[in-house]
């Protein structure tokens, strides 16, 4: 078995954990942890199973490096400032090993009282559209969960499907979209309300995001 296959394993693995812990995420509040999958949950463990064996079929296939868009265009997209908040990081990086490459850039905001937010941007591109699945276990499945302290949902977001996670006793939460199947933006943000963290998404121009190109590897 060659060091290739070896690393599509190792996505593999996380991707399957990734579709398991979004399943499980559908049992609570407190559940019986012996009841069998509902079925939308079995059907979104097929639908990752099959994907699964098929990405691992065209891994193996695949060869020589993927393209990436160059990090500093996405920091360019990063917010220079946000309402009520000083930008105060801002960084951008290209790494890889083994074949597999991503290329990202983040931002970090702080506001009044320990507020915070943060803004990651990660093109995934390098690891394959199985690779961006293994990072974004949630793609594949609908899930809308309400508790006492929180919720965690997908939802529909200016076309692109998101996901959102909030929990009120701390004020902590984040939110997600895939842009163009391979464009991950997340923001998170710590003491402050899930519409400030909305709000941020908000100010990042994910039609510029969309039409960014990838580098050529041969260059």
């Amino acid at each position: 078995m060659t060091m290739k296959v070896s690393v599509q394993g190792m996505i593999a693995a996380s991707t399957v954990l990734a579709l398991v812990s979004t399943a499980s995420a559908q049992r609570r509040p407190l559940q019986d942890p012996h009841r069998q999958p509902s079925p939308a949950e079995q059907q979104a463990i097929e639908q990752g199973m099959g994907a699964l064996f098929k990405a691992l079929q065209g891994g193996q296939q695949q060869g020589g490096p993927a393209g990436l868009i160059e990090h500093r265009q996405l920091k360019s997209l990063l917010p220079a400032e946000l309402t009520g908040f000083k930008r105060t990081l801002a960084s951008s990086e290209r790494s890889g090993a083994m074949g597999m490459s991503v290329s990202k850039a983040e931002a970090r905001y702080e506001g009044a009282k320990d507020a915070t937010l943060e803004i990651e941007i990660t093109d995934l591109g390098g690891l394959g559209g199985f690779g961006a699945m293994a990072q974004a276990g949630w793609m594949m499945a609908d899930v809308d969960r309400e508790t006492d302290n929180g919720f965690e949902r997908t939802a529909a977001y200016k076309g692109l499907k998101a996901h959102e996670e909030y929990d009120t006793s701390d004020q902590r939460g984040k939110m997600e979209v895939m842009v163009g199947g391979r464009i991950l933006v997340s923001v998170r943000g710590s003491n402050v309300k899930f519409e400030v963290i909305r709000a941020t998404m908000d100010q990042i121009d994910l039609a510029k995001l969309a039409a960014l190109k990838p580098a050529d590897p041969a260059k």
